[in-house]
């Protein structure tokens, strides 16, 4: 596993041992970031369970302004913390905590995310709960993007009160799903 592109490129990751935590391929990352193209430049990345943080820093190497990485895996956290060491990654926060709980209690005050990152582990039950919690949230500012990584047989819904797919794409035994805000969240 590696940063494929940008100031970090070639940089290798490092990643975990055993099947627990399931990083994105580099095919499917370099397709992710080919699609989403200007909407890296300056970003305010939220990287929900980040696992090993690869796909957060492969944001800020292309130019995303901050990233916050949010994981409860101690020892995930463990290789997030390693790779931004690394790399010497600068404006990150790195949290330990559910994904969930953190779009529930996100205070609604400070700036939203321009871009989210959402890979959690396929079967963990996740995708419909988090995704309508932040479509009940500003976490994500209007015209922001959320990157969700699933399993070629789990079906998102199509839309939400302000989320919309905009994109879906499949590799082998993955799908990516791209969804937009297409309006503000009154809070």
């Amino acid at each position: 596993m590696r940063i494929i592109a940008g100031r970090w490129k070639g940089t290798r990751l490092a990643s975990p041992a055993g099947a627990k935590t399931r990083p994105t391929t580099d095919r499917v990352k370099e397709s992710v970031f080919s699609i989403l193209g200007y909407h890296i430049e300056q970003a305010r990345v939220l990287d929900l369970c980040a696992g090993t943080g690869s796909l957060g820093l492969e944001a800020l190497s292309r130019g995303a302004e901050s990233a916050v990485f949010v994981e409860k895996s101690g020892k995930a956290l463990g290789l997030i913390r390693e790779n931004c060491a690394k790399v010497r990654a600068g404006h990150v926060r790195i949290i330990r905590g559910d994904a969930l709980r953190y779009i529930r209690n996100w205070d609604p005050s400070a700036e939203p995310f321009s871009l989210i990152f959402f890979d959690p582990p396929y079967r963990g039950g996740l995708y419909r709960p988090v995704l309508e919690a932040i479509d009940q949230s500003p976490v994500l500012r209007e015209g922001g993007i959320i990157m969700v990584e699933h399993g070629r047989d789990q079906v998102l819904r199509e839309s939400y009160q302000t989320l919309m797919i905009m994109d879906n794409r499949r590799y082998g035994d993955t799908q990516i799903s791209l969804i937009t805000r297409q309006k503000e969240v009154n809070q």
